[in-house]
């Protein structure tokens, strides 16, 4: 695949491949061509600056989403297959790679061999990509097959788009059973969604029992959040990757909230999630504000005392407090009455 801005090196040693293969032809031709042991020598350094050339054309001229070189794709894949583990080595390469575009085609590659971690790696970056529904199908199918070889969080992201159907149809009992495989691997946000989902009946029999269970694990376990992609950690992808993965998140987020039939049961999920840091989302505040007051707009009670509880000491916080008291939440009545008590 050519493009209008190759990278002058490359596209010097492929003039040179060229060179190397037109100026013994000509020399033949006038009869004067060289010796055996010359012509291999040129058929060697050809073969070479093809190759190099090849590798070297997509640099820096192609766009970060353009996909790879057909030429370079077609030469690695006969090097790979004198490397020992060939999954590996692609998945090696599309780490190292200086382009999304030829990242991504490598990382398919190591896939489609059955490497688990590119697996994982490609989930993420549809995920986080901003391709709405399509892109996160493709993500689950991803997902399901690092899942299947062991990878604890690949299970725990396809139980989150399970449990809400925002990518693949939303099977509450599939989602339950990654949950669970993801816990059973060693992943604390699964021990968390467990625990908190058998205390409050979310999704799961309220179970006290189980629910102390999985407290006690998830306190034992190593402390760990969700990862992002390689093109988030890589600064090669140039300025637009974290905005597009921010907005892609943020869509995520968005068909979380609205996947929901109660929608202020969702938004105040999240608000909560956002406020402890749990379910693998960092803890962040401002981000919890946000979606709690989404769902105390939405009528939801507890919203509006968590709300207030943000907002307090302030005029806001009063007339969140209100309203939930209002609705009889009895803290929100308390609070209110701490609040309205002079110092």
């Amino acid at each position: 695949m050519h493009h209008e801005n190759p990278n002058p090196l490359g596209r010097w040693l492929i003039g040179l491949a060229m060179a190397a293969v037109c100026v013994p032809a000509l020399l033949a031709l006038a009869g004067r061509g060289p010796g055996p042991q010359a012509v291999l020598v040129l058929l060697g350094l050809a073969l070479a600056s093809a190759g190099a050339g090849a590798v070297l054309w997509n640099r820096p001229g192609a766009a970060e989403e353009d996909p790879a070189n057909r030429l370079e794709l077609a030469i690695r894949r006969v090097l790979a297959r004198f490397r020992g583990s060939r999954d590996e080595v692609w998945y090696r390469w599309g780490l190292a790679a200086s382009h999304r575009g030829t990242a991504v085609a490598f990382l398919e590659e190591a896939a489609r061999l059955g490497h688990p971690e590119a697996h994982f790696e490609l989930g993420l970056f549809y995920e986080e990509g901003g391709m709405g529904q399509a892109g996160r199908e493709v993500a689950a199918r991803h997902y399901r097959s690092a899942a299947e070889a062991g990878h604890a969080e690949a299970s725990f992201r396809l139980a989150e788009l399970l449990r809400w159907g925002i990518g693949p149809s939303r099977d509450p009992g599939a989602a339950q059973r990654w949950y669970l495989r993801s816990a059973n691997d060693g992943f604390r946000p699964a021990m968390d969604w467990l625990s908190r989902a058998y205390e409050f009946g979310e999704d799961l029999p309220e179970d006290l029992e189980m629910a102390v269970y999985w407290t006690m694990k998830a306190r034992a376990a190593e402390p760990v959040g969700l990862r992002i992609s390689h093109f988030a950690r890589t600064r090669r992808f140039g300025p637009r990757a974290s905005g597009e993965i921010t907005r892609g998140w943020d869509a995520t987020i968005e068909a979380i909230a609205t996947a929901d039939p109660d929608r202020g049961q969702a938004c105040f999920r999240m608000g909560m999630s956002f406020l402890g840091g749990t379910g693998g989302k960092p803890r962040d505040p401002e981000a919890a504000k946000r979606w709690l007051q989404r769902a105390a707009e939405a009528g939801h009670v507890e919203a509006m005392a968590e709300l207030g509880e943000l907002l307090a000491p302030s005029g806001d916080a009063r007339a969140w407090f209100q309203r939930a008291g209002a609705a009889g939440h009895q803290g929100a009545q308390i609070r209110l009455g701490q609040l309205e008590v002079p110092d």
